[in-house]
């Protein structure tokens, strides 16, 4: 049963992805732009940072509530993790997943790939990030509708894969997804159907002092 130290009472954020008040924040890309909504979520910034302090041992701050403010140093580095994880070829394939005309066949096959790829790193005692198809729309503007977690270890009891991660909405528990290898192919979340599953590419960024 390979397991990562990674623990989301330890490594993850006290504050939930789930709860965050309206704001409109400014884009990394485009600052002068208010064109970020937070109430929906930064779980991808959560994950990549979260990432970036457990691999240099930095300590994570121990806050309740982040203040969603483009002058906060936290948010706005949460802000710029968000974005970095979302590159163009990784939000195609989001797409591609959730769209109404991607086979289910497709979407086993591609979550079939990806399960070994996020194992292979598991198994080499890397947290892994990746994104829970949860969509079905042809609407790209719902695409921050799917989520993105960190998978921290797996175990294996027949044909079924449970992951252990640390999910944004959940802070301080250990959550899971069940991947069953039977054809056809099933992905749950604590009961919540799954589409997909799709590996996110990580860069580990050095994170600034909080």
């Amino acid at each position: 049963m390979p397991e990562t130290r990674f623990s989301p009472s330890i490594h993850g954020w006290n504050f939930s992805n789930s709860c965050f008040p309206a704001y409109r924040y400014k884009l990394p890309l485009f600052p002068y732009a208010r064109w970020g909504k937070s109430e929906r979520g930064l779980c991808g910034g959560m994950v990549f940072s979260a990432l970036d302090l457990y691999l240099v041992a930095q300590p994570i701050p121990r806050i309740q509530t982040l203040k969603t403010d483009d002058f906060d140093p936290l948010f706005r580095y949460l802000v710029q993790r968000l974005f970095d994880s979302f590159t163009a070829s990784d939000v195609s394939q989001y797409y591609r997943l959730q769209h109404p005309w991607c086979s289910k066949r497709t979407r086993e096959a591609h979550s079939t790939e990806q399960l070994q790829r996020i194992l292979n790193g598991l198994d080499a005692g890397t947290p892994v990030p990746f994104t829970l198809i949860l969509l079905h729309s042809w609407n790209p503007d719902r695409l921050g509708e799917n989520h993105q977690v960190l998978s921290t270890g797996y175990s294996i009891e027949n044909e079924h894969i449970k992951i252990r991660i640390y999910d944004p909405n959940y802070p301080n528990q250990d959550r899971y997804v069940q991947f069953s290898n039977k054809k056809p192919v099933q992905i749950s979340m604590h009961g919540q159907p799954v589409r997909a599953i799709h590996k996110m590419q990580y860069r580990r960024k050095d994170p600034p002092v909080l």
